[in-house]
């Protein structure tokens, strides 16, 4: 832990048209309007093509993303009775961003350490003196002697490179590096797309990693989400077993099948120290679907 101080049918329907009646139907539900049934059984369907048909397969992939707006609203709405500061992002499946305070910046502690190994990969054709396990430690166990040894050869101007890179609008590296600022919604959208910026020669090694984190820390999202899904995470926090860890980050990607998104969530002024692990699993239950 980081002991910092500050933790088929009978009848066959073209797609297209099946899509636009599926779609009217949902948008009445959505709307709390029953529908009502036909007057007649004869239902006269008419295919779409050109423009209309884009627009229907556009609708259909869209209602396939995941997690569903709902789920993501049941999240913020849950996030907002906890009595702390927090701040939430999802990329769904789609690559859209939905969030609760995702621009407000916070200290990242340990989240940072995912970007000190992706820019650690991406400037090095191979790893020297022992780098493979520092770079483990620094993840896996989340070390944070490994981190500095590696913040020495990224620096500060690496990460800012890093984020450049990955379209990052509030981020800045601390002096410290524990110390940088965040977002949630930079975070998410950084691990969302986290295989772009990986050489593919260290992919593989970069995933192996982020899914097996010690099993004292694989708490909150990946806690919940396993063995489901796909886990590649990074937690931080600040506090140790006498103090309550009083700031408790968590950013994630979660894959099954060709489905991949991410989440950020980020909290401050914890009362206690479970009190944050008990919100990041209320947040990644609502997002699961378990709670509706």
């Amino acid at each position: 832990m980081d002991p910092g101080r500050k933790t088929a049918a009978r009848r066959q329907v073209p797609l297209a048209a099946a899509v636009l009646v599926a779609a009217a139907v949902g948008s009445l539900l959505v709307s709390g309007v029953a529908p009502r049934p036909a007057a007649s059984a004869q239902v006269t369907v008419v295919t779409p093509t050109g423009a209309s048909a884009a627009t229907a397969r556009e609708r259909l992939r869209r209602a396939r993303a995941f997690p569903t707006g709902a789920s993501v609203r049941r999240a913020v709405a849950y996030l907002k009775t906890r009595d702390c500061q927090a701040a939430l992002a999802v990329v769904d499946s789609d690559g859209r961003l939905r969030g609760y305070r995702s621009g407000v910046t916070y200290t990242s502690a340990s989240v940072v350490k995912a970007m000190l190994l992706v820019q650690y990969l991406r400037t090095h054709d191979e790893l020297k003196h022992g780098m493979r396990s520092t770079l483990r430690l620094m993840i896996t166990q989340s070390d944070n002697d490994a981190a500095f040894r590696t913040y020495a050869t990224v620096g500060a101007g690496g990460l800012r490179r890093l984020a450049r890179l990955a379209g990052m609008r509030r981020f800045s590296p601390g002096a410290d590096v524990l110390y940088s600022r965040i977002t949630a919604a930079d975070q998410a959208r950084f691990f969302a797309r986290l295989d772009d910026y990986l050489p593919s020669a260290w992919r593989s090694f970069a995933h192996r990693v982020l899914t097996h984190v010690v099993s004292s820390q694989t708490w909150g999202i990946a806690e919940v989400a396993r063995p489901r899904w796909t886990v590649l995470f990074k937690s931080g926090w600040f506090g140790a077993a006498e103090d309550p860890f009083t700031l408790v980050n968590q950013v994630a990607r979660l894959q099954r099948g060709r489905r991949i998104w991410s989440v950020a969530v980020l909290t401050d002024g914890n009362p206690h120290s479970p009190y944050a692990f008990v919100t990041l699993r209320g947040v990644a239950r609502r997002l699961l679907g378990e709670v509706r």
